[in-house]
């Protein structure tokens, strides 16, 4: 209804039927401005439905676009991309949650800029993006949105005079027999945005009926060991003896842990390791394997003990972010009689860049204890020489991509000698992983290395044909 001042208001009217009332016979109608109340009902939905920070459609409103593209399409097909930010979190830490607002709200517009008038974007929440493309020609009209939206993240963001780079992984997922509702196709977006993000940062990955099946896989795997840890039967230790080249003798063995599933048989460690990496799993892994490591190795002392031998174990830099590891290490150690100096604990070049001072304290407590620190597959990662002098390192043992071609001047050969000469220089004894020719282990003795590992001298081993080898130690090659 138009208001006295010219502008329409919006007006509620109720209709009464007074016909049969003799004083009125007529309809009667009631109207009541509501302008006010729409305006906030308005305001209520609007709030409901959108993002509060960057005032995109949340994920109600994205779900119930992507429902309406569904019945309308016909033939034609849409597609749905999920969008990650890589490195959100290190600026959250970094500059502050205001800082990240910040951003948040310069990425939704370069993603509201990327996409075309009729498109979608919307933040779920956190650093959690969506595209919906009402129509696409082909999965090529996608793949080329996702190349947009990763140029437009790849120019720098300024926020507070500070200059900041992220970019993002994307996952895109075309409307199929596998995506027949809104709450699949969305699904399969998500799977293939994580596929994306294992791939490397600025990528975009496209979902294949494969995610979706390695994902149920996932998830029963994890089930299962999580089983398999309540009951260790499962579970056993396999011990690659490591050797000093000089002499030929064996001075002591890597635990490395197997799972024989009651299913699947065993189960490469490949598999199972970096699935107890992502869900915590790695934590009481790891205690179980240093547990049957140390009483493993005192069980062998018993046959010779003038021979002391070193238990070399792995640790994960998940059991890093464990304040209490030496506390853990310590317990280990009293409960099984295991001399301190004869456990190696074993961690990789990443361990030592990262959450440096947490890291620092915790080998430093470990040192204390007495146990003995090897830093595993040296040469692959971020080695620097700065690090090695401040980190309570024993032992660097240089990874078998560098032993593998080391007959010959290669420059695989050339680094090898060099972390040799670098672990002489700092009091360090090196250790050659990966030794299978003569020629490899005659070179690496030429050069001064002290230990090696390999298949050349012997694969790993199950307990009891570990114990015969030490027995008999003409068994090995060398």
């Amino acid at each position: 209804m138009r208001h006295a001042d010219g502008h329409f208001r919006l007006a509620e009217v109720t209709v009464t039927n007074l016909l049969a009332d003799l004083s009125v016979q007529g309809l009667v109608l009631n109207s009541r401005d509501i302008s006010e109340r729409k305006e906030l009902e308005d305001q209520l939905v609007h709030e409901a439905f959108h993002d509060g920070l960057t005032k995109l459609a949340n994920r109600a409103l994205f779900k119930d676009r992507v429902e309406l593209a569904l019945r309308r399409r016909g033939d034609a097909d849409i597609a749905v991309l999920f969008l990650d930010l890589d490195g959100f979190k290190e600026v959250n830490d970094s500059l502050g949650h205001a800082a990240g607002d910040q951003l948040l709200v310069q990425v939704a517009d370069r993603l509201a800029a990327a996409v075309r008038p009729g498109d979608t974007v919307a933040r779920f929440g956190g650093d959690e993006f969506a595209v919906l493309i009402d129509v696409v020609g082909d999965a090529d009209d996608a793949d080329e949105l996702a190349t947009r939206i990763i140029d437009a993240l790849d120019r720098q963001f300024d926020i507070d005079n500070t200059e900041i780079h992220v970019q993002g992984s994307i996952g895109i997922a075309l409307t199929g027999p596998d995506a027949a509702d809104a709450d699949q196709l969305m699904r399969n977006a998500d799977l293939a945005m994580y596929r994306a993000k294992a791939a490397g940062e600025g990528t975009f990955a496209r979902y294949d009926p494969t995610m979706h099946s390695g994902l149920v896989d996932r998830l029963q795997l994890a089930a299962d060991l999580r089983r398999a840890l309540d009951n260790t039967d499962e579970l056993e230790l396999h011990y690659q003896p490591t050797i000093e080249l000089r002499s030929g003798t064996i001075t002591g063995f890597e635990a490395l842990v197997r799972w024989r599933h009651p299913v699947r048989g065993m189960i490469s460690p490949a598999d199972f390791i970096p699935l107890a990496e992502s869900t915590g799993l790695i934590r009481p892994l790891g205690q179980w394997v240093l547990a049957e490591a140390s009483r493993q190795c005192v069980e062998w002392g018993a046959y010779d003990p003038d021979r002391a031998l070193t238990m070399a174990v792995n640790v994960s830099g998940r059991q890093f972010d464990q304040p209490d590891l030496p506390a853990i290490v310590a317990g280990v150690l009293a409960d099984t009689g295991l001399p301190a100096e004869r456990l190696c604990l074993e961690m990789t070049e990443s361990v030592l860049m990262t959450d440096t001072e947490e890291n620092l304290a915790v080998l430093l407590s470990l040192k204390e204890i007495g146990v003995k620190l090897a830093i595993d597959d040296f040469g692959t990662g971020y080695s620097s020489l700065a690090y090695l002098r401040r980190f309570p390192v024993d032992t660097l043992k240089i990874d078998r991509s560098f032993v593998e071609r080391i007959g010959g001047a290669t420059p695989d050969a050339a680094l090898a000698r060099t972390i040799v000469q670098l672990g002489q220089s700092l009091g360090m004894a090196t250790v050659a992983e990966g030794i299978e020719q003569y020629a490899q282990f005659l070179a690496l003795r030429r050069m001064g290395c002290d230990l090696a590992q390999g298949y050349y001298f012997s694969r790993p081993l199950p307990a009891e044909e570990a114990g015969a080898l030490l027995r008999d130690p003409a068994a090995l090659v060398a």
